[in-house]
């Protein structure tokens, strides 16, 4: 199947733009880490977090101490993989971050709510609180909920819940 140009079913696009034949889906995301951040203790706690705030699998077969961790998030071909590096990657925690979608505001307040339990203990997880934006006139009308929270990795995850208004 070839792709399609300018105008699809779904409406207009930009002159020349090119329709995927196949939409895209994002698989995983990758970052460097301290080597530190992936040994003994603090592997453990990096685990524990993605799998209680989030419900992150670790993948054990790939785990490295120091070197590797893989957590599937939901299905084997969607999760985060986190590299063990001397020089480990930086963000601009005012822009980066990366992103995950759920399905209602409930699983939003309970992802939030999570997240600050396990703060609790863990003072190096950063959160910043519950969010929504207003909707935009030039989409489907919405209201976009969302938080922000970081721990072990360079930028932090943006949870959101896109409500149809």
């Amino acid at each position: 199947m070839n792709a399609v140009t300018s105008e699809t079913k779904a409406g207009p696009s930009a002159p020349g733009a090119v329709t995927p034949a196949i939409p895209i889906r994002f698989s995983h995301v990758a970052f460097t880490v301290s080597k530190q951040t992936l040994s003994g203790d603090n592997l453990k706690r990096v685990i524990r977090f993605f799998a209680e705030v989030f419900g992150f699998i670790e993948r054990p077969q790939y785990t490295k101490d120091g070197a590797m961790l893989v957590m599937m998030a939901g299905a084997v071909d969607q999760f985060v993989v986190l590299f063990g590096h001397d020089h480990p990657a930086t963000a601009n925690i005012e822009r980066d971050h990366f992103g995950i979608n759920v399905n209602s505001l409930a699983e939003l307040q309970e992802l939030l709510a999570r997240a600050k339990v396990f703060a609790k203990t863990n003072p190096d997880v950063e959160i910043t609180d519950y969010a929504v934006s207003e909707p935009r006139v030039d989409v489907l009308p919405h209201k976009l909920h969302r938080f922000y929270v970081r721990f072990a990795t360079p930028c932090p995850l943006e949870v959101q819940y896109y409500e149809r208004i």
